[in-house]
């Protein structure tokens, strides 16, 4: 059964454990996180992905270039995902579009504040409770705002104009 919008579940019951990782819980995607526009769907499935491995990387500690290459690949990921969603929101005009667009300003703008703190001005020291922290906020935003946010846009679907494509 689909999750309604505004009732998301606890982020624990949308994770795993995975033996490819150590045994350690990641985010799962599931079906019924599904908006029904393949593209956005796949790269919600991408940024899902993108995600575990931030979380992956930052458990080992490694060097600070794979965190940040890590970081912000997600950061990438999730711009080009957002420009792609907006077209979406914006062909069907959609009601919340504005908001929904914020969202996602203001977590490229954490995303961006992360990648300053740790590897531009240095401000803050990485560890495991502070890479801890940043993957735990990245997980719960996404999936707080997928179910939250993203599972209303399946209400517009219908009115993508014909031959609507999104921008590559």
């Amino acid at each position: 059964m689909p999750y309604r919008y505004g009732m998301a579940p606890p982020v624990r019951s949308i994770m795993a454990m995975n033996p490819t990782q150590g045994g350690e819980m990641v985010l799962l995607w599931r079906d019924d996180m599904s908006v029904g526009q393949a593209d956005i769907d796949g790269d919600h499935r991408q940024l899902v992905a993108l995600v575990n491995e931030f979380e992956a990387i930052a458990r080992r500690l490694p060097e600070d270039r794979a965190l940040h290459v890590a970081l912000a690949g997600l950061r990438d990921a999730a711009a080009y995902h957002f420009s792609r969603e907006e077209a979406i929101l914006e062909a069907c005009l959609c009601p919340d579009r504005d908001v929904h667009r914020q969202e996602h300003r203001a977590l490229l703008d954490e995303i961006d504040a992360m990648i300053r703190r740790y590897f531009v001005e240095r401000s803050e020291r990485i560890s495991k409770a502070s890479l801890g922290g940043a993957a735990e906020f990245l997980r719960r935003w996404l999936i707080d705002h997928v179910i939250r946010r993203d599972l209303r846009i399946s209400e517009h679907l219908d009115k993508l104009p014909a031959g609507f494509r999104l921008p590559d």
